[in-house]
Order: C-alpha cells, then structure tokens, then sequence
C-alpha cells in the first residue's frame, strides 16, 4: 500500500511539474507577443519621429522575444513562430543603424535561425 501510495505523489508531482511547464510556455508566448506589438511600435516610431527618439533599452527586449519565436521555432516548425522571428530581427536590424548592440543581436539570432 504504501508502495501505491509513493507512486501516486510521484506521478501527481510529475503532473504538476507539466502542468506548470505548459503554463510556462504559454506565458512565454504571451509576452514574446506583446514584445511583437513593441516591435511595430518601435518601426512606426523611426519612420514618424526618428531613430533618436527610441531608447536602446528596448533592445534586449526584442532580442529575448526573437529567441523565444526562434526557440518556438525550432520546437514547433510554425510559420507563424518563423514570421515573427524575422519580424523582431528587422526591427533590430534597423537599431542597428545607430547601436552596435543591436547588430551583435541580429548575428546571435542568425546563428539560430533555421
């Protein structure tokens, strides 16, 4: 019995461990989305204001969200995941015009690229 008993919390651990793992990677999907919206926020910015007018900071951000999609990718093989990824990279490739930052970030995410 106590057998039976050690084997049914392994086994809910073991549920709950993927439980929390799919939330995982659906709360990752979420934000990598919102960092999408940013992206376009950013490319509308540097057309209406200027390059000047975005703030490096936002960099990291879009490279994090680009790993993400590249990751997703890779997991999944989803155009959408694909589309997004080269979306994010354009947006730094365009930061990349004034911070060398942003074309080191392009080079890593290249290396993941398919």
């Amino acid at each position: 019995m106590a057998l039976a008993s050690s084997y049914l919390r392994v086994s809910d651990r073991e549920t709950k461990q993927q439980e929390l793992q799919a939330l995982s990677i659906i709360a990752v999907q979420d934000v990598s989305v919102a960092v999408l919206e940013l992206t376009r926020w950013v490319k509308e910015g540097v057309e209406a204001e200027g390059i000047s007018k975005i703030s490096p900071l936002v960099m990291d951000c879009l490279y994090q969200a680009a790993a993400n999609f590249a990751w997703l990718n890779m997991e999944n093989r989803q155009e959408v995941h694909f589309q997004n990824l080269l979306d994010i990279k354009g947006a730094l490739g365009i930061l990349g015009t004034r911070w060398n930052a942003a074309k080191e970030y392009v080079k890593i995410l290249e290396d993941k690229m398919p």
